[in-house]
């Protein structure tokens, strides 16, 4: 469904968020393991939101492409501030600098898919 960037970058979304649970778990502890995982999980949601309405076909008009990407990009936005009031209103994350390193660099990981060749 997907092309291989966007594969690539939510594999590499996926593996951040996974390394970084493991290393705040490691290091910090349980909660903060908890909060890291949290953290990668909604910058994925969001981007795997983004794939999918990015991946509607839209005919050959340049225009009717940038409001594709547009609504996916509002789309993103729009899940990842409900996830992100979700964790927060409900205390989820517990280890709030966890969680931010964890999701800024899940979110950082998938503005590098432009960096991959589609073959």
């Amino acid at each position: 469904m997907f092309r291989r960037p966007v594969r690539w970058a939510l594999a590499a979304q996926f593996s951040v968020t996974v390394v970084a649970a493991l290393l705040f778990g490691a290091f910090v502890g349980e909660l903060a393991a908890r909060s890291a995982a949290l953290g990668g999980a909604v910058a994925l949601s969001g981007s795997l939101v983004y794939a999918v309405v990015a991946a509607r076909p839209v005919d050959g008009v340049p225009l009717n492409a940038l409001r594709g990407l547009i609504r996916a990009q509002a789309a993103k936005i729009l899940v990842v501030v409900v996830l992100l009031w979700t964790v927060f209103k409900f205390h989820a994350a517990a280890h709030s600098a966890a969680f931010f390193a964890t999701f800024v660099l899940a979110v950082l990981v998938f503005s590098v898919a432009a960096l991959v060749r589609d073959r």
